[in-house]
């Protein structure tokens, strides 16, 4: 009995402290390396690469919902992504893309965004580093814009460690051209490699 309490014991001292993973027994740390230059298969919403997603957000295998694809009609494409933490209602990551142009990138640089480096021929866009500071969430915003075209990433909540800024600006960096192609030349939608 006093072996059993002894274990017992030992598993709820060796689960707190794991608080920040849990008592699941999984290496949990946060993986602090820069994001994927290349896009790679697994997708999510058919065109982000989990592997940048799973590294910014520190989430295995994260529940999301959304897609991107052609109105009748319209060359461009548009959509959404969203990403999930267990149990919770609010994105930690979301991707938009949409058909309109709605903010100006001088106007927004005026306002205390960076510019981004160029990403693409004849886009042009902006990042916010830190959008709230003051709740001491990891958040980042960054906005791409090619004809009237513009793609927003926003995160809600980096992994703890993680440089914000720079997943968004990465993570823009890998899906810009895919979703935002010349229009004249339309990128095609990521295939599945066998075995993926």
């Amino acid at each position: 009995m006093a072996v059993l309490r002894m274990v017992a014991v030992l598993m709820v001292l060796v689960c707190l402290g794991a608080a920040v993973g849990g008592c699941s027994g999984q290496d949990e740390r946060v993986d602090l390396r820069p994001l994927p230059t290349v896009a790679t298969p697994p997708y999510i919403c058919g065109h982000i690469p989990l592997e940048a997603v799973e590294r910014m957000t520190a989430l295995r295998a994260p529940r999301h919902r959304g897609s991107f694809g052609r109105i009748t009609g319209v060359k461009r494409l548009s959509g959404w992504c969203q990403v999930f933490g267990p149990g919770e209602e609010d994105p930690v990551l979301q991707v938009d893309l949409l058909l309109l142009r709605y903010y100006d990138v001088d106007e927004e640089v005026r306002h205390g965004a960076r510019r981004l480096p160029e990403i693409a021929p004849g886009a042009e866009g902006y990042y916010y580093p830190d959008v709230n500071p003051a709740d001491g969430r990891s958040t980042a915003l960054a906005s791409l814009i090619r004809g009237q075209s513009q793609l927003f990433v926003v995160l809600n909540r980096g992994g703890p460690g993680r440089d914000p800024a720079a997943d968004v600006v990465g993570l823009i960096t890998l899906i810009g051209p895919r979703l935002l192609p010349d229009e004249d030349h339309p990128t095609p939608a990521p295939t599945k490699k066998q075995g993926a």
